[in-house]
């Protein structure tokens, strides 16, 4: 939950740089930078979320964090972190679903998605 005192965490616009880079990979969770950077990620997706009313992801590199791992809140406190994330399979079956994009103000897109996946 954000505060008025929360520092306001800028999202990374389309175009910028940071966006375009190939992400590291997270090699130590408990790293107190690594675990101050996920705090602040999931604050600019509560912040995000706040202001927009809306929103289920963020990944770091949107923030200008350079490494893999994403912030999710599904709503009613199912909040996690997904870290070093690869998707192993997807089906061939897809659906289609409006998706908003947090680095593209005001954006929403129809987005095609595998019906089902796995992942590790």
């Amino acid at each position: 939950m954000t505060t008025q005192s929360d520092p306001i965490v800028p999202i990374k616009l389309i175009g910028e740089e940071c966006l375009r880079r190939v992400s590291q990979p997270v090699s130590d969770i408990t790293d107190p930078e690594f675990i101050s950077e996920r705090e602040r990620l999931a604050l600019a997706l509560e912040q995000f979320r706040a202001a927009k009313g809306f929103g289920r992801a963020i990944a770091a590199p949107q923030i200008g964090v350079n490494k893999r791992f994403i912030s999710v809140n599904l709503g009613h406190g199912n909040r996690f972190t997904v870290i070093n994330p690869r998707i192993t399979w997807s089906s061939s079956e897809t659906f289609t679903l409006w998706d908003d994009w947090c680095a593209i103000a005001s954006a929403f897109d129809a987005s095609e998605r595998a019906i089902d996946r796995s992942s590790s």
